[in-house]
C-alpha cells in the first residue's frame, strides 16, 4: 500500500456507510473526527492516526472509514472496520496515559 499524510480516517455511527454523501459522524469530546495521519512508516505500508483523548461520549461500536485525500464525507470510501468506544471500568479513575485502578484486597 501507499500510505500519505493526504490520508483521513473518519468514525462513523454503525448505522452509517463509508462513503455516504451525509454520513452519521461519531462524536466524542476531545477527539478529532476526522481524523489525520500523523506518522507514516518510510516505506507507506502503515500509519499512526491521533485521533486525542476523549474525555466523554457514547460507548458503543462505530465504523472507522479511510479516504486517500478526502475533500467532503463522501470521499472517505473505505471500510476499515469497527472502532469500539468504552467507558472507564468500574474502580478506575482516568490517567494521562489511561486508567488507574484500585487492586482489591
Amino acid at each position: 500500500s501507499n500510505l500519505a499524510l493526504t490520508n483521513r480516517v473518519m468514525v462513523l455511527e454503525e448505522t452509517s456507510t463509508c462513503g455516504d454523501a451525509a454520513p452519521v459522524k461519531a462524536s466524542f469530546a476531545g477527539l478529532l473526527n476526522p481524523g489525520l495521519f500523523s506518522q507514516i512508516a518510510v516505506d507507506g505500508s502503515s500509519a499512526t492516526v491521533r485521533l486525542g483523548k476523549s474525555h466523554a461520549g457514547r460507548p458503543g461500536s462505530f465504523r472507522l472509514c479511510w479516504g486517500f485525500n478526502p475533500l467532503v464525507d463522501s470521499d472517505y470510501v473505505v471500510d476499515v472496520g469497527m472502532f469500539y468506544f468504552h467507558d472507564v471500568p468500574e474502580g478506575c479513575t482516568p490517567g494521562a496515559f489511561g486508567p488507574t485502578c484500585s487492586v482489591p484486597r
